[in-house]
């Protein structure tokens, strides 16, 4: 796709698809250095975010100066914390390491039935310490 300059610095955007109706709109564009490395990110549609060439100046002044995170940091980001998150001890998690330690336990299927039934809605997804009397 051909990129068309906008009248604002670092700024231009191409024709795409419009989204929920026939023809065509401008979508924006931003380019920006940080620490030497280019960046060039996506900042909106013409109709569907109601994006102008002032507005993505605008957003392009916020992630130079670190007010707003690229894209790719944000999902950097959101994976961090879903890793993080699987890896914490959660009733679930501790509920399956103690079966891995204890496999020959008298009881285990009874055991197992009250924890799917009784504590896993309740608590499966929560910390020991998220959890108060």
């Amino acid at each position: 796709m051909k990129r068309i300059k906008t009248n604002t610095p670092g700024g231009f955007y191409r024709f795409g698809k419009r989204i929920g109706c026939v023809g065509k709109e401008k979508i924006y564009y931003v380019i920006y250095k940080i620490k030497g490395k280019l960046h060039e990110e996506r900042v909106g549609r013409q109709y569907a975010d109601q994006m102008t060439p002032s507005k993505a100046a605008l957003l392009r002044s916020d992630f130079i100066e670190g007010r707003k995170l690229p894209a790719k940091e944000i999902r950097e980001q959101e994976l961090a914390e879903k890793a993080t998150m699987q890896n914490k001890p959660t009733i679930s998690n501790l509920w399956e390491e103690y079966k891995k330690t204890k496999p020959n336990l008298k009881g285990m299927i009874t055991d197992q039935n009250r924890f799917k039934n009784h504590i896993k809605p309740l608590f499966g997804k929560k910390t020991p310490e998220e959890i108060n009397l």
